[in-house]
């Protein structure tokens, strides 16, 4: 990969990071909500996760990639470092805090699934490696189709680090500069747990994940006490929707 190639990945892979966020406090002119109970059943599909950055795991993937290549017989096999089109390791320390180990071409997640299920032993026993739950428009400045992001989140005993059982409402609603977005409501017990995990992550990426699947990993910039948090993914109107449908078993 040439020079120029590389700092202009290491600068798309920023700007995602930076559009993919969760915010507080957003005044809207539309909403969707309902006035009953959440579904406990979905809720306890959505995870916040901590998360790695990519230079934690960066030579691991490396050595990952390089053992299945040498257990695969096929001497044109595609390695798993071409599959993510992971920067050049000598930039990376360029992509502090990005928790995003690369971007794979909708063909081509089934093969990543593959080497990481044959040989995803020799990673950290911490680390759960998931898929954006869709694709994601990597700028004008790449040249290429849509890729899913697949994002390195951190578990603590197998468990993310809050569960989405403490969500108490949730709302969909539009903003005229920050788009659709959902608004999560925590329970009391909940809003304590979500400041203690935002308090220990400034200058950390946090994952919101529903059914495996990330929407977003914002930075922590600071300690959220507000008891409530809302969610942009870059959603359109019925996919905002649709996931305040979800969370009310609709």
């Amino acid at each position: 990969m040439k020079t120029s190639s590389i700092s202009r990945l290491a600068r798309v892979m920023v700007a995602v990071v930076a559009v993919a966020a969760c915010v507080l406090a957003v005044s809207c002119d539309k909403t969707h909500r309902y006035s009953g109970s959440v579904n406990q059943e979905a809720v306890q599909q959505i995870s916040f996760y901590e998360t790695y950055e990519l230079g934690d795991i960066a030579n691991l993937l490396i050595a990952l990639s390089g053992e299945a290549a040498k257990h695969n017989a096929k001497s044109d096999t595609v390695t798993l470092v071409e599959l993510l089109n992971m920067p050049d390791i000598a930039i990376i320390s360029e992509l502090e805090n990005v928790p995003v180990v690369g971007y794979v071409l909708p063909a081509d997640t089934a093969a990543v699934d593959s080497i990481i299920t044959q040989y995803g032993e020799r990673l950290p026993s911490d680390l759960k490696l998931a898929w954006s739950f869709k694709p994601v428009d990597r700028g004008s400045s790449y040249q290429g189709p849509e890729s899913y992001e697949l994002i390195a989140l951190r578990t603590s005993n197998g468990q993310p680090a809050m569960s989405g059982e403490y969500i108490e409402k949730a709302t969909s609603e539009y903003d005229e500069i920050m788009g659709c977005l959902v608004t999560l409501k925590f329970t009391v017990e909940g809003s304590r747990i979500f400041s203690r995990v935002t308090r220990a992550n400034i200058g950390k990426s946090i994952a919101f994940v529903v059914k495996d699947k990330v929407y977003c990993y914002p930075m922590v910039n600071l300690q959220v006490d507000g008891g409530s948090v809302q969610i942009t993914g870059d959603f359109t109107e019925e996919e905002a929707k649709g996931l305040v449908d979800f969370i009310y078993g609709k």
